[in-house]
């Protein structure tokens, strides 16, 4: 077995590490069913406790576990990191596969490993941290440019070069009111402020989301994001069961306008204006980027895409502006792969910054006609165009989801069954990657796991095709003895 890499720093600094602050709500969970348990309430069910064997730990300090009599040592360090010591556990639709690492097995979209049990050897612990190593961003957001995700992760870490707006949209109240401010985490500060009406918090794809009744919209600073001549990637996380011109980001024109000006959408439509050869029957993504006349009159490239974004499901949706040839051309993804349907090439480049001061707005818009009824998640904007990787990559890190849930035991094999707790206790989303500034790492003491024996359950899930299965290569726990409490 290979040495858990914090061993050697002291107690202090592994308990420092903080509770992500995931969220969920009674709407999008089925009780127990996220437990790893095969859908069973959480400590029961198809997965036997008995089933799994007992681990050995790497003691620290004076004493050993061997015996409720030896002197309990500093520390207990549990970990698994090879093949015989997943397979220990009990694993449904998990592997270990080639990539020395346990991850989904072929064709399955949800899998649950309950570990193998570690004792303690009679001796009171107390649980104080869960770490793994995830070797990319699995179910978090964006960290922002304070940390090099492409240094701490082996793929799928994002390059925030260019990134000029960072919406997290995660917030600790119920309701988001209007003239609240909506913080920008990107490095520019760009924060935006609730107009029109007020939006609910919800679950969104990461922790927390919006919800926008039809009515609301987050405005920013007018012409600070204006995309100007400069190639551009727009993306949003998205949700929808009914669009029919909803605005999800919109640097528009006044209405009232006598000089030459611009405007640029992207949003969710049912109308699909754009010329093709078959008019889809369900609500799509939509791009447009036009210079407008001081007559009203437009010119610019425009994207209509063909797959249905109004199923009531996330969607991850980019629209990338390219320059080319003296010409421009939008192209739009959905659910990181390319949405071919109709974006023909312009012949001419505008400026998008030109005119009066425009209107920068997000997660709808002022006008009526485009209100953004539906729930977000995560928007960015970047003043460069992101390759199809890095678009493939932002939508990959919210599909596949990892999470873990731990729990101490009065016996040592288990038999009194307690249940498996995360941040929020027995009930909502597990554990999630806290990030490379905390060790992907978490604090669990104040979660009271006191007992002789411990377990974690982790649980994968894919909420795409085409995704590739989250890679877990290793997990530890860390106890120390109650006395010490």
């Amino acid at each position: 077995m290979h040495r858990f890499w914090f061993i050697g720093l002291s107690l202090a600094a592994v308990g420092c590490a903080r509770i992500n602050p995931s969220f969920a709500d009674g709407d999008d969970e089925t009780e127990g069913a996220a437990s790893g348990s095969g859908g069973a309430p959480s400590g029961t069910g198809s997965i036997d406790s008995d089933s799994a064997t007992q681990g050995e730990s790497e003691a620290q300090g004076e004493g050993t576990a061997d015996t409720v009599d030896a002197d309990p040592p500093a520390q207990w360090v549990f970990t698994d990191d090879e093949h015989d010591e997943f397979e220990a556990g009990v694993l449904e639709d998990l592997h270990w596969s080639s990539q020395d690492a346990v991850e989904l097995v072929s064709g399955a979209t949800v899998g649950t490993l309950r570990s193998r049990i570690f004792t303690t050897g009679g001796h009171l612990g107390h649980l104080t941290d869960i770490e793994w190593h995830p070797p990319a961003p699995y179910g978090v957001a964006l960290f922002g440019p304070e940390i090099d995700e492409r240094e701490a992760y082996d793929f799928g870490g994002a390059d925030t070069t260019g990134l000029e707006l960072l919406l997290h949209l995660d917030f600790a109240t119920n309701t988001l009111e209007v003239g609240d401010l909506v913080p920008d985490a990107s490095a520019f500060a760009h924060h935006g402020t609730l107009g029109g009406a007020p939006l609910s918090v919800s679950r969104g794809v990461f922790a927390r989301g919006v919800t926008n009744p039809g009515d609301g919209f987050i405005d920013h600073a007018q012409a600070q994001l204006a995309p100007g001549t400069t190639e551009f990637t727009w993306t949003a996380w998205y949700r929808t069961d009914d669009c029919s011109g909803a605005a999800i980001v919109s640097f528009d024109a006044p209405d009232d306008q006598e000089v030459p000006t611009s405007s640029v959408w992207m949003l969710c439509n049912s109308n699909f204006s754009c010329p093709t050869k078959a008019k889809p029957r369900h609500g799509t993504f939509e791009a447009l980027a036009v210079a407008v006349a001081a007559d009203g009159s437009t010119s610019g490239p425009r994207a209509c895409g063909l797959k249905p974004v109004d199923d009531d499901v996330w969607h991850h949706l980019a629209v990338r502006m390219l320059h080319s040839g003296g010409g421009s051309t939008l192209e739009l993804f959905v659910d990181g792969t390319p949405d071919e349907g109709v974006a023909p090439f312009f012949d001419s480049q505008h400026d998008f910054a030109q005119g009066p001061l425009q209107a920068f707005t997000t997660v709808g818009n002022p006008a009526p006609a485009y209100g953004g009824a539906g729930s977000y998640d995560e928007i960015t904007i970047w003043d460069r165009r992101l390759s199809d990787d890095e678009i493939r990559d932002l939508h990959a890190r919210g599909a596949a989801q990892v999470e873990f849930r731990v729990r101490a035991c009065t016996t040592e094999d288990c038999s009194d069954n307690p249940p498996f707790v995360g941040p929020q206790g027995a009930a909502g989303i597990g554990f999630v990657d806290s990030g490379p500034d905390e060790g992907h790492a978490h604090d669990v003491w104040e979660f009271d796991q006191v007992g002789v024996a411990f377990q974690y359950e982790l649980r994968m899930t894919l909420d795409a095709a085409g995704v590739p299965s989250p890679r877990i290569p290793l997990v530890s726990l860390v106890a120390k003895p109650a006395e010490n409490d």
